[in-house]
């Protein structure tokens, strides 16, 4: 069995290599099963960039919300007041997000509703994990706050904060 026709000069896989045709394929065509040190290298490099490209950490920058959210643009009523969000080089995903946002009533309604929150008492036991916490997230005694959790989920570390004074709402999330 031959491999397909490509640019460069044939060699006869199949009797030289042992193991997975359509790899040796595909390596041939990109003219790396010549070289074995070179077949090596470019696996090493591939890995390399993809892992460390898509981390880092962003403070108060405006893409945090699409970042956090799928895309998604902050609603018109929502100010985004501060923001960080974390994501890990790893090649899992590993990721954390810091808001401090000022909305309505209504769209804080809203989220309670769509994603099944309960009020809980904003106790250490019940805040979840929360790494690398900026200053400006919770800055009072959790006395000052209200908080919200999923009423489904006991592993899920979403929590929604509305400081009672001044009605801004502290969220986070990690996975």
């Amino acid at each position: 069995m031959r491999c397909p026709p490509t640019p460069f000069p044939p060699i006869n896989l199949v009797d030289q290599n042992p193991g997975n045709f359509y790899s040796r394929c595909m390596l041939r065509g990109l003219g790396l099963m010549r070289n074995r040190s070179a077949c090596l290298y470019f696996v090493i490099i591939l890995v390399a960039l993809s892992c460390n490209s898509c981390g880092g950490k962003w403070d108060d920058d405006k893409k945090n919300w699409r970042r956090a959210f799928n895309g998604r643009t902050p609603p018109k009523d929502v100010k985004v007041v501060h923001s960080r969000y974390y994501r890990s080089p790893h090649f899992t995903y590993e990721a954390y997000y810091y808001f401090q946002i000022t909305a309505s009533d209504e769209f804080l309604q809203s989220w309670v509703k769509y994603q099944n929150l309960v009020l809980t008492n904003p106790i250490p036991a019940n805040l979840g994990l929360m790494y690398d916490k900026p200053v400006w997230f919770l800055p009072k005694p959790l006395e000052s706050y209200e908080m919200w959790r999923p009423a489904d989920d006991q592993f899920s570390y979403f929590r929604i904060f509305r400081d009672k004074a001044s009605k801004d709402l502290f969220v986070t999330d990690s996975e």
